[in-house]
């Protein structure tokens, strides 16, 4: 599990528990366990003090070789990007002065990708 900074210039004042959000990406963490802290103040709140979204990736390569005569073969090979093609959120948004505070808007993975290779060597 990553951790999320919650504010990087000003840090907030932390008034509840910040890691009992919902989870989902319109809420990842309780965004009203933040308040800003009084003018010319700085608040409670430390960084990484909210959990974000883990990483799943999984890749994986398939190859066989053929062979010709005693120099000359063909290769073939299979790559496989992200096999389990499970999505890996990005950060939610730490800033408390923006209007996605506490939104995913951002995917760390890509989805599955595949792709063959076929090389004669000789």
């Amino acid at each position: 599990m990553g951790n999320l900074w919650v504010h990087r210039y000003a840090s907030g004042q932390v008034v509840g528990d910040p890691n009992a959000g919902p989870k989902t990406v319109d809420e990842w963490f309780n965004t009203k366990a933040f308040a800003l802290p009084a003018q010319y103040t700085f608040g409670n709140a430390g960084a990484y003090i909210t959990n974000a979204d883990g990483i799943i990736g999984i890749d994986m390569a398939l190859e066989k070789k053929f062979p010709i005569r005693e120099s000359h073969a063909v290769e073939f090979r299979t790559e496989f990007f992200s096999v389990p093609n499970t999505v890996s959120f990005g950060d939610p948004t730490g800033a408390m002065n923006n209007a996605n505070f506490g939104k995913i808007t951002t995917q760390r993975t890509s989805p599955r990708q595949i792709q063959f290779g076929l090389r004669y060597r000789f």
